[in-house]
């Protein structure tokens, strides 16, 4: 029982700072999908507001085709533009990171640099949890692209606001 109070008093100050992470309007998600050159997958998504025209969406996608996957970790500074009803056009820059593998030795493998774009649409109904939307990421391979160093990726998500 000493053991178990002095770990919750050790947690108590991570547990506090994470109130400002997790602010009002910050939502957690997975959204699902594909791209033209790195196969489909999935990906978990924090967005964090800066206002209500502004917010920073991070990615984390999970990629499989034939040859092998990839991982990445994704930052998007985004403009959101409400277009009536329940619904909201977002977009905006962004760049991440990555590591690729492949069963195939004749193919690149290691680190990935991305750069590129977000865009899309979400529909927030204040009556529900959780917020669905659709996006669109152009994105340029810059390092160790494998196929193309262009993917045009496509996914579908569910975002739940805390």
């Amino acid at each position: 029982m000493k053991r178990l109070l002095v770990i919750l008093l050790f947690c108590l100050p991570f547990f506090s700072s994470a109130q400002g992470v997790f602010g009002p309007g910050t939502q957690l998600g997975v959204r699902l999908g594909g791209g033209i050159n790195y196969g489909s997958g999935f990906e978990a998504t924090y967005i964090h507001p800066l206002s209500d025209a502004n917010r920073l969406d991070f990615t984390m996608p999970v990629w499989f085709d034939g040859d092998g996957g990839s991982i990445h970790l994704n930052g998007y500074y985004e403009f959101m533009k409400p277009i009536g009803g329940d619904f909201q056009l977002f977009g905006g820059p962004g760049a991440g990171l990555g590591l690729t593998w492949h069963d195939n030795a004749d193919k690149d493998t290691g680190i990935v640099i991305n750069i590129g774009a977000i865009g899309g649409i979400v529909y927030q109904n204040e009556n529900l949890p959780f917020d669905l939307d659709f996006t669109i990421r152009p994105t340029f391979i810059t390092l160790n692209n494998y196929g193309d160093s262009f993917n045009l990726y496509s996914a579908i998500g569910i975002l739940f606001r805390l």
